[in-house]
């Protein structure tokens, strides 16, 4: 007997693991299990009804523990690859809680069955598109911020952004000097069409073209800008206008600059100065 290989793990007996002898009762309770888990073992007795079998008494508690062939039946079913999820009766079907919720919310499904034609809605990115030719003078104006600590208005930021300008945003310029220059040095106004050089006929006169592309992000003009109105006994004297929050003075890129009207404006300041000169 002692030759005699386990019929669930086919392992001998051994110091640890005993065999035991299948009375009735426990023979049929194999069968029934077998029957359940489609394993075929319960034909190893059917042949052979009074013969003793023996088996491991570790192995035959397992075996028979209907929680165990529940669990073996889960793992089963998840490990069949031929299995499709489309086919499958959900009347059948055996699964997770929270398996259930992840895949009607379409989280944390396998990559088999992963629609990979919405990885480009799912990664698409936020917000406007990205314009360099813009974004690139903004960042040196940063730069600039960064290591200069003098104090600047609005109008003086809108002029120092034109020093960062890309050669595309300032193209028309760029051909206009190059047209008087070569005017200067040949003294020769036939040397080249105008219009091929930043400048439009308009009737009977050469008008230049202005620039084709905005100075700046649009963002950034319409960031630091005030929106008072000039009815006031003070237009732009309290803390609600934006330019005075930020401790700039208000430039003609605010919504109702009124120059000299406005509390908040150099120009004020300069007329004032005069008059208490004269």
């Amino acid at each position: 007997m002692a030759d005699i290989n386990c019929i669930l793990c086919s392992e001998k007996e051994g110091e640890t693991s005993k065999f035991v002898k299948l009375s009735a009762k426990s023979r049929q309770g194999i069968i029934s299990a077998s029957k359940i888990r489609k394993d075929n073992i319960h034909e190893l007795f059917e042949p052979f009804p009074d013969d003793p079998v023996r088996v491991h008494f570790e192995c035959r508690r397992v075996y028979t523990n209907p929680k165990n062939i529940q669990n073996d039946a889960k793992l089963k079913l998840s490990t069949q690859d031929e299995a499709q999820v489309n086919d499958l009766p959900a009347a059948d079907a055996i699964y997770h809680q929270a398996c259930s919720v992840n895949f009607r919310k379409g989280d944390l499904i396998p990559k088999k069955y992963q629609d990979n034609s919405k990885d480009e809605l799912r990664y698409k990115p936020l917000g406007r598109p990205m314009e360099k030719d813009k974004l690139d003078p903004f960042l040196e104006v940063c730069k600039w911020f960064k290591e200069n600590d003098e104090p600047v208005c609005a109008q003086q930021l809108v002029t120092k952004m034109k020093d960062f300008l890309p050669v595309d945003a300032a193209i028309q310029h760029l051909l206009r000097v190059h047209l008087q220059c070569l005017y200067w040095k040949t003294m020769n106004i036939n040397i080249s069409n105008p219009e091929e050089w930043g400048w439009k006929k308009v009737g009977d006169q050469l008008q230049p073209i202005i620039c084709e592309m905005s100075p700046a992000p649009e963002l950034l003009l319409n960031t630091i800008r005030c929106t008072c109105k000039t009815d006031t006994n003070e237009p732009c004297g309290s803390g609600r206008c934006t330019c005075r929050g930020y401790g700039v003075e208000c430039t003609e890129i605010c919504c109702n600059y009124s120059g000299r009207d406005c509390t908040n404006s150099a120009s004020k300041e300069r007329v004032e100065n005069n008059e208490e000169d004269y």
